[in-house]
């Protein structure tokens, strides 16, 4: 439980691109990981640079965790 251990999460909904307004919330809040689903995931591939989640890992100052995401 995320209470119990006292981890903090935040979620908002923002307008604009995906992975500008991730990377400017991260900065906002201080963030120490950046937790991001992602459908194309493949583990003995990288994730491309196009996407989404790959312009975050590129472009973030905190570690950015990629998941799985069932389709």
């Amino acid at each position: 439980n995320a209470r119990r251990q006292q981890i903090r999460i935040n979620w908002e909904v923002r307008f604009g691109p995906a992975s500008s307004e991730i990377l400017r919330l991260a900065a906002t809040v201080d963030a120490d990981l950046i937790l991001m689903p992602y459908d194309g995931f493949d583990a003995s591939q990288p994730v491309q640079c196009e996407t989404v989640p790959g312009a975050v890992i590129r472009a973030s100052p905190v570690p950015v965790l990629i998941v799985p995401c069932d389709s």
